[in-house]
């Protein structure tokens, strides 16, 4: 979780080139799609028990669960 403040800092680093500020933003961007391969295999786990067929593939996912 990032602050706003800390947010719009690290904008106008961006912005402005800062390459500390682009390692930063590959970093929250890894750990994101980290998350988000997490979340996918454990809804592939959830899918193999419960075979119904009527299922989207998108499982019980929380949106808060994604910016933890």
């Amino acid at each position: 979780m990032i602050s706003a403040e800390d947010f719009i800092n690290l904008t106008k680093k961006v912005l402005s080139g800062d390459p500390k500020a682009n390692q930063i933003i590959d970093r929250m961007v890894n750990e994101i799609v980290s998350k988000l391969n997490e979340l996918e295999y454990q809804i592939g786990q959830e899918d193999s028990d419960d075979d119904d067929g009527d299922d989207d593939g998108l499982g019980d996912i929380n949106i808060d669960d994604l910016f933890k």
